[in-house]
């Protein structure tokens, strides 16, 4: 079945239609999804169409997270409409409102007082914390725990210093700052990654990036919910502030995490996330196929890489954790 035939079922199981016209997205950034216009009367919708058997699961996440609490979730997460899944064929198929406005970029970058406009928006998941009886039911996964009872974190270690060798053949001119980093975090990474007793248990983004956010008249709202977890909010935070803009050090992000409730955390648990959030990077650009130089994905790997980005907070954190 094509994906407009599927879309066009779906709504019309909803009692939607009749659809007017649904028309595929082409290079949409950011997405793991074919994302699809769609228009049917006076309404305007988005449908996400995902059927492969890796995207599976966090394809039907965000689904089972939008239908569960996107009332809760309301001024922060677009609306569902409609959605469905099937596990013989890994196809999910969900149906959201439209949301009007101007895409973010993280290539481009943002002005600070936009950042703090998503992250003051962000609140409204921040606050839903684990055990809650609406989040209980979907069993989402706990953000940066690790998967196992011992050495934890062993996968992601060994994957992290194979990937760090590869960035750093990817990109040699910007090497000799991001050696001592990436052999540092290899060596030390279980314990960097191991949980302190007081990290929060709430409802996170968990790939809060400027691509995953459009400014509306009522103000930002945040897409792809497909990362949804439980996890430290700060997360969310280091994530996109690192991305959005350079010359930040972890007093800065000391200074903004200050500011909200939801956020507020020690100079090592922050230490913690930045480091994570570097790991992050550097293991999920490596792991990508080669990047063609002059691309969108080349050019925003050699900006989070070069002197002013990731590099100084990274430094600072790895001297807090000593």
């Amino acid at each position: 079945m094509s994906d407009a035939s599927g879309i066009a079922a779906v709504l019309d199981h909803a009692d939607i239609g009749p659809v007017g016209s649904i028309r595929e997205r082409i290079g949409h950034p950011g997405s793991t999804c074919r994302v699809h216009d769609v228009i049917a009367g006076d309404r305007r919708m988005v449908a996400k169409v995902a059927d492969r058997a890796d995207l599976h699961e966090r394809a039907t996440r965000e689904l089972h997270v939008l239908r569960a609490i996107g009332d809760r979730l309301r001024g922060l997460a677009p609306r569902l409409i409609a959605g469905e899944t099937d596990e013989r064929s890994h196809r999910c198929i969900i149906v959201l409102e439209a949301v009007e406005g101007t895409p973010g970029d993280s290539l481009r970058g943002e002005e600070k007082d936009r950042i703090d406009s998503i992250l003051d928006r962000m609140a409204i998941a921040w606050r839903i914390r684990a055990g809650d009886p609406d989040l209980e039911p979907l069993k989402l996964p706990d953000w940066g725990r690790g998967t196992t009872t011992c050495r934890p974190h062993h996968r992601r270690a060994t994957r992290f210093i194979r990937r760090s060798r590869r960035m750093r053949e990817r990109f040699p001119q910007l090497a000799a700052q991001h050696d001592h980093l990436a052999e540092t975090i290899g060596d030390r990474f279980e314990t960097i990654a191991s949980v302190p007793d007081d990290l929060p248990s709430r409802l996170i983004h968990g790939d809060l990036h400027l691509d995953n956010v459009v400014f509306s008249e009522s103000g930002p709202r945040v897409l792809d919910w497909q990362t949804a977890s439980i996890g430290d909010p700060v997360d969310d935070v280091v994530r996109l502030t690192l991305e959005s803009g350079p010359d930040h050090t972890i007093d800065s992000l000391l200074e903004i995490c200050e500011r909200r409730p939801e956020t507020r955390t020690t100079p090592a648990r922050l230490a913690r996330s930045v480091l994570l959030a570097y790991a992050g990077l550097v293991s999920g650009l490596a792991g990508r196929p080669e990047l063609e130089p002059g691309s969108r994905e080349h050019r925003f790997a050699a900006r989070m890489l070069s002197p002013g980005w990731m590099a100084i907070p990274t430094r600072e954190a790895l001297d807090i954790l000593r």
